[in-house]
């Protein structure tokens, strides 16, 4: 079985871009053209199975494992969720931000990266400040 996570960009490097050096998105070279991944592995005689909604994973994911067949499932995700590893310095989050400031739109972005350092503030508090304070 195969997942595709479809979010029409390049993530990793736009995720990077931004933590590593502050910039913004480039979307010239970062925007994936779309693509139908599921529909193609039907052409090629596997089984595809495309979500675009979260309320139909657990039944995409027990078709997948179902199936008689190779299978690949398309799951159409937000570009704006951030690729970030766990327990990021506070100084690599507020670079990001430098980053998507300079962004037109970049503010649901920024709110997701936010909701992630809240997430791990509440679940790993004593993580969290750890990687802060050193």
């Amino acid at each position: 079985m195969v997942l595709v996570l479809h979010n029409g960009d390049l993530a990793e490097v736009s995720w990077e871009q931004r933590e590593m050096e502050g910039d913004p998105r480039f979307a010239t070279s970062q925007t994936v053209p779309p693509f139908p991944y599921a529909a193609y592995a039907e052409l090629l005689g596997l089984t595809g199975i495309r979500v675009d909604d979260p309320a139909d994973v657990d039944a995409a994911w027990r078709s997948a494992l179902g199936a008689d067949r190779p299978c690949l499932v398309e799951a159409v995700v937000d570009r704006d969720t951030p690729l970030l590893a766990p327990r990021q310095p506070a100084e690599k989050v507020e670079q990001m931000h430098r980053g998507l400031a300079q962004e037109p739109g970049a503010g649901r972005a920024g709110d997701h990266l936010d909701r992630q350092r809240a997430h791990e503030a509440e679940h790993d508090p004593a993580g969290v400040s750890a990687e802060n304070d050193g």
